[in-house]
């Protein structure tokens, strides 16, 4: 199975590389075990030697989890299912309804669109979202709207130009309004901005939407996703 993975070591991003080529560059100790690792449709960078031990499992994953899944969809107050993978893909492209239906499965906490479920778009073959994500190593402070003297502090696993995917927000609600600051050293500078969080999984990811992000945060947040669009 091809994929195209890149590697975050001593503060920076590399790739895209084959696997024959991360894996050579394990031999030659061009990285040590202090890397992560990252590849399409995964939520957060990954420990290299963790990679490199579960390989053939994670390929293996990536083949068939997505085909075992016995999925939901709603549209228009009615639902279907339960369905496979390939069923589901029939049913929402027969209909024409990828970007207005909603799927579901055991363990997902609420119903999401097609393009929020990176497993379902790398199988669609469909293009993401409206604004391409990449996975992201940073720190946030934030205060919400609702008691500006309260200072969360989480870490962001995911950025676009939309919003951001953040761990370690246990105490907010999704609708709730927040303002951030970020710091990493994969952006030339720091990013002040307001939010909204728009949902909150089980796996305690939290997913913050921003808004009236300045143009040019905006454009520094491109510039850094862009390394990902291979």
């Amino acid at each position: 199975m091809s994929l195209i993975w890149y590697i975050y070591f001593n503060d920076v991003v590399s790739g895209p590389f084959s696997t024959e080529s991360v894996e050579a560059g394990l031999d030659q100790k061009k990285w040590s075990n202090q890397a992560l690792i990252w590849w399409k449709g995964q939520r957060d960078w990954v420990s290299i030697d963790v990679w490199r031990k579960d390989l053939s499992t994670i390929l293996e994953s990536l083949r068939n989890n997505i085909q075992t899944v016995a999925w939901y969809a709603e549209y228009l107050g009615t639902q279907k299912g339960p369905m496979n993978s390939k069923e589901l893909q029939n049913f929402v492209q027969t209909n024409g309804i990828i970007g207005s239906c909603r799927v579901w499965h055991v363990g997902m906490d609420r119903w999401m669109s097609i393009f929020e479920i990176p497993e379902l778009v790398t199988y669609f073959g469909i293009t993401r979202r409206k604004h391409p994500r990449a996975p992201f190593k940073g720190d946030l402070l934030l205060k919400k709207a609702s008691d500006i003297n309260d200072t969360l502090i989480a870490h962001a696993g995911s950025i676009s130009a939309g919003g951001m995917g953040v761990r370690g927000l246990e105490t907010v609600r999704t609708g709730e309004d927040v303002n951030l600051q970020l710091k990493s050293p994969l952006l030339e500078q720091g990013i002040q901005t307001n939010a909204v969080v728009v949902y909150k999984d089980l796996g305690g990811y939290t997913g913050l939407e921003f808004r009236d992000l300045p143009k040019e945060f905006e454009s520094i947040i491109v510039d850094y996703v862009n390394q990902f669009n291979a």
